[in-house]
């Protein structure tokens, strides 16, 4: 069995047995036998979101020299899949500590237009009542002139009257003044 037949009976082993805090993820470990030889890519899960495992094999083949350390394969993976779980369970509380403080602007921002919405009824209330009040004062005053005038009038007529009749069978001069002709 050549080296690329056994990592890959490894790996895929690991693969199956890993850590999955996130059930949609693509697991796929690369493996690097050398320095000189390019990475091949050697197990996989199909699933929607790609994951690579990077493992330089320099120092964790296992005794026969041909395979992967077990073990140092296996933490690689399960350390790179919770790292990746953390980092979308980070993402995800900050996305939704957004959404709530937007909710939250959203719902001050309409409390605030609604007591301003009450605020001008009011305003508008009491203007028209003192609107009304002054209308009702300018009234009043008009009426109350009127009926002065009317009591003026009426009294400057008694007066002309009684004066008229006071001077019945009198005779008048050039000067306005009223006399018995006989004298």
């Amino acid at each position: 069995m050549d080296f690329w037949t056994e990592s890959l009976r490894d790996s895929e082993d690991i693969a199956q047995r890993s850590y999955h805090p996130n059930p949609s993820l693509r697991l796929s470990v690369w493996l690097f036998p050398q320095r000189s030889c390019p990475p091949r890519l050697v197990s996989f899960r199909p699933f929607d979101t790609v994951l690579h495992v990077e493992v330089s094999l320099g120092s964790n083949l296992d005794a026969t020299g041909k395979g992967v350390n077990r073990n140092v394969l296996q933490q690689t993976v399960d350390a790179k899949l919770k790292m990746e779980a953390t980092v979308k369970k980070k993402k995800k509380k900050k996305k939704k500590k957004k959404k709530k403080k937007k909710k939250k602007k959203k719902k001050k921002k309409k409390k605030k237009k609604k007591k301003k919405k009450k605020k001008k009824k009011k305003k508008k209330k009491k203007k028209k009542k003192k609107k009304k009040k002054k209308k009702k004062k300018k009234k009043k005053k008009k009426k109350k002139k009127k009926k002065k005038k009317k009591k003026k009038k009426k009294k400057k007529k008694k007066k002309k009257k009684k004066k008229k009749f006071l001077t019945s069978g009198l005779a008048e001069n050039k000067h306005g003044n009223f006399f018995h002709e006989q004298c």
